[in-house]
């Protein structure tokens, strides 16, 4: 998969002509910090052919570029951190030609029973219109970091055509090969669908998941406009802000350096219509902690207590607005972009604007219990 012509042609030259080592015993006497403009071009120039290639079954993308934002030198070779940002157009038509949708129409057509068809027609229909109206022909932003380890010989300062130029995307959690970036399958995105018409047929009477007996909030699911969230959420989110307070923040807020998330999350769920009360405002624990400590009744808690948003780990299901809460430490961001085959979050701390998802074995999804958008309640099976 890994191009590496065009990086060797290139970076071959250029490493031996813009490198000047002090030694030449071994790749460990050599202690890199910056390079020519020509070789941070042929990395880069990589990193966004790789990118391209990676999601060419689904997408066409008219702009890309790149930054490299770090430069070491390990033993087995040159380490490069690679910033990149670009849109995005799906290249189907129109949502039915999008696998996920196929599947799901696909299995509607066995439904037999009226009423389970009507039920499963209803959400495919809402499915669609967001995706109509949000998502084909639209640019979609999106923003990734990559990390390409580029060999060294040990006699000096060459790429071997036998050795692979590694190349990893950096995800929240860790380093994920880039068969892991690259988008699932037409069939694995089919077979989604049509495993999400058994959910669906499942959650009867949605309507009864919404009485909550303890609740204290006077919003109703209803009230959540998970646009207005989503538009919130990337307007006070930069990308790469390593500012503390960050540059984009919504200065009427108090910043929580090193642990804004919940904070960030908070304030885009506010936006996006829930009204803030004494157990749940600015500087609460419901309103600054993601809930992850079992000692802390934290945000996820909240949402779920009082009926606006239900938790699952079915990731076709997070619509923009949703929470992505990461089940391995505490950290939570809000889903920006979700058109069945990719996904992006914005987030505070690390700060994120339309930032590629790809994690699947380590989150959680916390979805609104409404779908303020398609006007339907969301099947929460």
């Amino acid at each position: 998969m890994f191009k590496k012509r065009r990086l060797f042609f290139l970076v071959a030259m250029f490493l031996i002509l813009s490198f000047i080592p002090t030694a030449f015993a071994s790749a460990n006497n050599y202690n890199f910090t910056s390079i020519s403009r020509e070789n941070e071009e042929a990395i880069i120039t990589y990193v966004c052919d790789q990118v391209i290639e990676s999601y060419a079954e689904y997408y066409t993308i008219p702009s890309i570029s790149g930054q490299i934002v770090s430069l070491i030198t390990e033993s087995d070779g040159i380490h490069a951190t690679v910033d990149v940002g670009f849109k995005k157009i799906l290249l189907a038509k129109s949502a039915s030609e999008l696998p996920y949708i196929k599947g799901l129409e696909s299995e509607l057509a066995n439904i037999t029973d009226d009423n389970s068809n009507l039920l499963a027609k209803e959400q495919i229909d809402a499915r669609k219109k967001d995706l109509d109206d949000n998502y084909i022909g639209k640019e979609q932003e999106e923003n990734a970091t990559f990390k390409v380890i580029i060999p060294i010989a040990k006699d000096g300062f060459s790429i071997e055509e036998s050795t692979n130029i590694e190349i990893y995307f950096q995800s929240e959690t860790g380093e994920m090969n880039m068969s892991d970036f690259a988008p699932a399958s037409e069939s694995e995105l089919f077979n989604k669908g049509v495993e999400e018409i058994d959910s669906i047929l499942k959650s009867t009477d949605i309507e009864r998941y919404v009485e909550i007996a303890a609740k204290t909030n006077p919003s109703s699911a209803k009230d959540y406009d998970r646009i207005k969230a989503r538009g919130y959420a990337r307007d006070y989110s930069c990308g790469k802000c390593t500012t503390s307070p960050h540059a984009c923040r919504n200065k009427n807020y108090p910043f929580y350096n090193g642990n804004d998330c919940a904070n960030f999350v908070s304030q885009a769920i506010h936006a996006g219509g829930i009204a803030t009360e004494s157990n749940w405002k600015s500087g609460t624990n419901t309103w600054v902690n993601t809930g992850y400590s079992s000692s802390i009744y934290g945000l996820k808690d909240y949402m779920v207590d009082q009926g606006f948003f239900f938790a699952s780990s079915n990731k076709n299901k997070a619509m923009a607005g949703s929470i992505i809460y990461w089940t391995s430490y505490s950290h939570v961001g809000l889903v920006d972009q979700n058109d069945t085959v990719t996904m992006t979050f914005c987030a505070h701390t690390n700060d994120r604007k339309s930032s590629s998802f790809k994690n699947i074995s380590d989150v959680s999804f916390y979805i609104p219990v409404w779908d303020s958008y398609g006007g339907v309640w969301t099947p929460q099976n």
